[in-house]
């Protein structure tokens, strides 16, 4: 799945903007208080550098299917991540005062 493809999922069922514009790898490490830390480089390579992983033996040893993809399934659970976003809001506000 493209990143672009899981943002614009999760900006469309919970009614936020997509986001503009492009981050390098360098500034979203900055931003996400990573910089010097190396596991947080890794943690965001797996969302910046393309992944393939085949997951057929899985799927035949557990006797089950992938399902249907992200956007189906997100959308049955968005109002519980909708929520939790305006709790987060509604912390934030009252911590700033």
């Amino acid at each position: 799945m493209r990143v672009r493809d899981l943002v614009t999922t999760v900006s469309r069922a919970l009614g936020l903007p997509l986001p503009r514009g492009e981050v390098t790898s360098r500034r979203a490490l900055e931003l996400l208080g990573a910089r010097d830390d190396p596991s947080g480089a890794r943690r965001l390579s797996l969302l910046s550098v393309d992944h393939w992983y085949d997951g057929s033996a899985l799927w035949r040893l557990t006797g089950a299917g992938p399902g249907p993809g992200f956007a189906e399934r997100f959308a049955r659970h968005a109002p519980w991540y909708r929520a939790a976003l305006a709790d987060v809001a509604a912390a934030g506000a009252r911590a700033a005062g």
